[in-house]
């Protein structure tokens, strides 16, 4: 009942409204002698035409808003409402004007044409509606509407020429005498109509959504009941069966406007909440770190970069906590994880309000100070710092002791950008791992020691020249089809003196001095070629390839991209080019890039999905075609239920935008278990097979795909 009361405000309890009718319907028998030609015995008139007016106007706002909605997608029902109550409003007027003492229409008026115009509208109604409410809903074109219409307007004029022919052919249904029989049988006949079109709605499955129709039908049935049983025109129950009659009309336009109006609004509402809910948990996923609940670096970065437009000193202090690697290594995880969210609460604790605090991600912490404070005060506030570290973290059975490495770096002293300022606090920060308390304040010196960078970076410019890049390619397992549809291309450097460098530290190097760019191109170059051996082999497999910002800012992209593909006859659809989240943030610049790789038959992917650009608004304006979901909340299923909520979540949304998504790092069968169930399309990591050489995946091709069929048969024969 509270379900009802909520969806229907004019009515707030439907007891209520049946005992107001009974109550009605009471009174006016037992008054009806007293009550006898109420207004008057020549004013009847005017008062019927103002009745009959008023339902006129209910007609056509049920049309109007029927018409309105229909602009937006035109069902078959919302045609066959439009032509109901369209014909039913052409034939309340013919029915008003031919009423006995109106003024002459064609003919005089009298009984006979009103009343048969009359029956026909009671007749046609509850038909019509219980048509309306059997028929399957499906969406129409205009020429169904047109059609439709063509045919309402020839059976209305046909019944109007009926009731109008010169010559009566109709029995007549009112004497002098009152109702015939034949008149109380098609009323008692619109009333069982009327009934069964109640059985209808209520033996629906969302009756709560057609209440209205039932009080309407309701009220139509006492209206057919007063008309039935009054005695003369002036007789209170005549005027009460017509307020009955207009009152159902009046809950036909409610009936309407929910159906129409309130319940998309409220369906609206309902999505917009819930699209406000998710753009609001991936704020907090992309600023805010899941395990310590600080906000993360993009955070940090952000707001240094806004405090740094104006001249006010600003001091940044990177403290990184000290033991960590050691603890984690010996105890696990576990305990590595609930050691920070110990020291994120005591910094809390203890630093004022003022002081924003941030968690960088792995074992670094950031303070930002606003307040030019001197050294002196700087240093106090690490000694505080270092002081809440002294007392030992009790972890289930461990007493925990680590300590703060902390680099502090000033604007504008230091660096007069956020970048630098940040990249000179690590410098201290690193260096003050071998200080005896543990603090430094940058210095240039510093930067010198950090020369060998530029020395790896030298080697890089010539590393393409020397043969010393080299692709590996991960297989990307389709889950529905259990085959290796897919791989990704990776890149490594064979050093000639230091051996296999890790991307992380050179592809770092390439995004800063610009290298990207010609690794990027070779790379893809080197991927497709391999794509197009690979189909001459018979393994028809797509490839993808990471692009970075530099190479899809550049001006001759598509272009490259097109000559790469022509040179190597590579089919456009085995190629994927893989973004990452941030680029997205240049949504106006790179879109018609986008755009014009995909118009060759190129798929995209934003890869990292979830580690960076909070806003939801580009999934939607953005041309994608796949996400790939970071490998942190991989490995977040892992560790507790929130991360498996996100998860499913990025699921969710990509299934309603139509987006493939690929899960990066899965490392274990649990992983594998909650991807399967959630109906992720493609998998990747070292559970399926490491990144290898391209002459090894072909050789292996068969054997990683057949371990993995096994693995994922293995999971079905679990679950059933």
């Amino acid at each position: 009942m509270r379900k009802i009361d909520e969806r229907f405000p004019y009515i707030k309890h439907p007891t209520r409204l049946f005992i107001i009718i009974i109550a009605v319907l009471v009174i006016t028998l037992l008054l009806q002698d007293h009550l006898y030609a109420l207004f008057g015995e020549h004013n009847y008139i005017m008062v019927h035409l103002i009745v009959e007016m008023f339902i006129v106007a209910a007609t056509v706002s049920i049309v109007m808003q029927v018409l309105t909605s229909a602009h937006y997608k035109l069902t078959n029902r919302a045609v066959y409402l439009i032509a109901l109550f369209g014909s039913i409003t052409l034939l309340e007027i013919l029915h008003t004007l031919s009423y006995e003492g109106m003024p002459f229409l064609l003919y005089e008026s009298e009984a006979y044409r009103a009343t048969w115009l009359y029956m026909v509208i009671r007749i046609l109604l509850p038909i019509g509606l219980i048509f309306i409410f059997l028929v399957p809903l499906k969406i129409v074109q205009k020429s169904f509407a047109l059609l439709v219409g063509a045919g309402v307007a020839i059976a209305v004029f046909g019944i109007a020429y009926t009731v109008y022919a010169p010559v009566k052919i109709l029995p007549l249904l009112a004497n002098e005498q009152g109702p015939t029989a034949l008149k109380n049988s098609l009323q008692a006949t619109a009333a069982a109509l009327q009934f069964v079109l109640i059985i209808i709605i209520l033996g629906g499955k969302k009756r709560d959504t057609n209440l209205y129709y039932v009080f309407a039908s309701i009220c139509l049935i006492f209206s057919d009941i007063l008309f039935i049983f009054f005695a003369d025109v002036h007789n209170i129950s005549n005027f009460l069966g017509h307020i009955f009659h207009l009152f159902a009309f009046y809950l036909f336009v409610q009936a309407i406007y929910y159906s129409a109006i309130e319940r998309p609004y409220r369906e609206i509402s309902k999505a917009k909440k819930s699209l406000e809910q998710s753009e609001q948990a991936m704020y907090k996923m992309a600023y805010y770190d899941e395990l310590t609940q600080l906000p993360n670096e993009r955070f940090f970065m952000e707001q240094l970069h806004k405090f740094t437009k104006n001249e006010d000193t600003k001091t940044v202090l990177i403290l990184e906590l000290g033991r960590l690697s050691m603890i984690q290594s010996t105890l696990g995880s576990h305990y590595a994880d609930r050691l920070k969210c110990s020291v994120a609460d005591r910094i809390r604790e203890m630093l004022p309000n003022k002081y924003s605090i941030y968690f960088l991600g792995e074992d670094r912490f950031a303070i930002l100070m606003l307040d030019d404070l001197g050294d002196e005060a700087i240093l106090n506030v690490v000694d505080s710092l270092q002081s809440i570290m002294q007392k030992p973290f009790p972890i289930q059975h461990f007493s925990l002791m680590s300590h703060f490495n902390v680099g502090i770096a000033q604007y504008p002293k230091d660096a007069i950008d956020s970048q630098t300022l940040f990249k000179y606090a690590e410098f201290a920060m690193y260096e003050a791992r071998q200080h005896k308390k543990n603090v430094l304040f940058y210095e240039p010196v510093m930067s010198e020691k950090r020369s060998a960078k530029l020395v790896l970076e030298n080697d890089l410019r010539q590393a393409i020249a020397r043969n010393e890049l080299i692709v590996e390619y991960q297989p990307q397992l389709h889950l529905a089809s259990r085959e290796i549809e897919s791989v990704e291309a990776l890149v490594r450097w064979q050093h000639g003196q230091l051996g296999l460098i890790s991307p992380a530290n050179f592809i770092p190097i390439a995004e800063e001095t610009g290298l990207i760019i010609p690794i990027g191109q070779w790379v893809l170059k080197e991927a497709c070629m391999q794509a197009k051996k690979w189909q001459a082999q018979g393994m028809f497999i797509k490839v993808a390839v990471n692009i970075s910002l530099g190479q899809l800012l550049q001006d001759n992209l598509t272009q490259y991209v097109q000559d790469i593909l022509a040179e190597t006859e590579l089919d456009a659809r085995y190629l994927q080019l893989e973004i990452t989240e941030s680029m997205t943030m240049n949504i106006e610049s790179i879109t018609t890039v986008i755009q014009t790789l995909q118009e060759y038959g190129v798929t995209i992917a934003v890869d990292d999905f979830g580690t960076g650009y909070s806003s939801l608004s580009y999934l939607k304006d953005f041309p994608l075609d796949c996400l790939k979901i970071d490998r942190s909340f991989i490995w977040n299923m892992d560790q507790n239920t929130e991360g498996d909520a996100l998860v499913l979540m990025i699921l969710s949304m990509a299934k309603h935008l139509k987006l493939k998504v690929v899960a990066e790092g899965i490392e274990t069968e649990k992983q594998l278990v909650y991807l399967t169930k959630a109906s992720c399309d493609t998998i990747q990591g070292f559970l399926i097979s490491k990144p290898l050489p391209a002459q090894v995946l072909e050789e292996t091709f068969n054997e990683i795909e057949s371990k993995a069929q096994r693995l994922l048969e293995k999971i079905y024969e679990e679950a059933r």
